[in-house]
C-alpha cells in the first residue's frame, strides 16, 4: 500500500487533490491511505510516506522550510503545488519528483498524477519468508544485511523484513534504484546516506547507524556516492 499526504492551508485544495489521487489509484488499481494535513507543523515526521503534495504558500512552515526538513529524514517523492508559476524555479533545490500548478490544475495534475502513478507501479518489491509474500516499496528500504545467515530488510522506520531472498540476488535487482554494497554482509540506498567520512571508510544513514566500508568494495561505493549527489 503507497502512504500519501497532503499538505495545504485550504481544505478545498486538499479535498480536490485527493479525488484527483483516488480517480489515478482505481485506474492503475494501486490502493492508496491519503492522509491530509491543513497545518504543515501539525505533520506526522515519525510516519513514513511515499509522496507528499506541498502547497509552497503557507504560514509559519512554508513548504520549502518544511521539503528542507523531511529531506533530513528522508526522501519522498515530493510534489510542489502553488498558484505562482515562479515558484517553480525555486523547487529543483529540494530535488522533487514535480510541480503542480493550481492555476492549470486539471491539466497539471493530471499530467503529475500520471508519470506518477507510472513510476509506482515500477518501484514494488515482493519478498517471501517462511511461505508468506509480502510487497515492499524498494524507496522506504534503507539498508539490507545478512546475520548468521539470515537476510533482514530494513526500512526508513526501522521495521524489519525477513526474507529468503540471498543477499546477491537482492542485490542485482536493486542495483538501479541507487543501491550500493559496502561489505559482503551489507547493501545501502544512498538516498539514505546522511555523512561519509574523508577516508570513505565509514558511513552513517539518516536513523545515525553507522557501517564500515569494506577495503575491496570502497572504490566503487565512491563513485556510486559521488555519482548520485552529483
Amino acid at each position: 500500500m503507497y502512504k500519501i499526504a497532503i499538505i495545504d492551508d485550504y481544505q478545498d485544495a486538499i479535498n480536490q487533490m485527493k479525488n484527483k489521487i483516488k480517480e489515478f489509484s482505481i485506474k492503475y488499481e494501486i490502493e492508496i491511505t491519503c492522509d491530509e494535513y491543513l497545518d504543515s507543523q501539525k505533520f506526522n515526521f515519525h510516519q513514513y510516506y511515499d509522496v507528499i503534495f506541498l502547497d509552497i504558500e503557507m504560514p509559519r512552515l512554508n513548504g520549502f522550510d518544511f521539503a528542507k526538513k523531511i529531506n533530513k529524514l528522508y526522501n519522498p517523492k515530493l510534489i510542489f503545488m502553488s498558484n505562482h508559476e515562479n515558484n517553480m524555479k525555486h523547487t529543483f533545490d529540494y530535488k522533487p519528483f514535480h510541480y503542480i500548478q493550481k492555476n492549470d490544475f486539471e491539466k497539471s495534475a493530471n499530467h503529475v498524477l500520471e508519470l506518477l502513478f507510472q513510476s509506482i507501479e515500477y518501484s514494488m518489491i515482493q519478498i517471501s519468508y517462511k511461505g508468506i509474500k509480502h510487497k515492499m516499496n524498494i524507496h522506504e528500504i534503507s539498508y539490507i544485511d545478512i546475520i548468521s545467515g539470515i537476510v533482514t530488510i530494513h526500512s526508513y522506520n526501522d521495521k524489519e523484513y525477513n526474507t529468503w531472498e540471498s543477499l546477491s540476488s537482492l542485490y542485482k535487482e536493486l542495483t538501479n534504484y541507487h543501491f550500493v554494497s559496502i561489505s559482503q554482509s551489507t547493501i545501502i540506498n544512498l538516498a539514505y546516506v546522511k555523512k561519509v567520512n574523508k577516508s570513505y571508510t565509514e558511513v552513517t544513514l539518516k536513523n545515525d547507524k553507522t557501517f564500515k566500508i569494506s577495503t575491496r568494495k570502497r572504490k566503487n561505493f565512491k563513485l556510486a556516492y559521488i555519482h548520485y549527489y552529483l
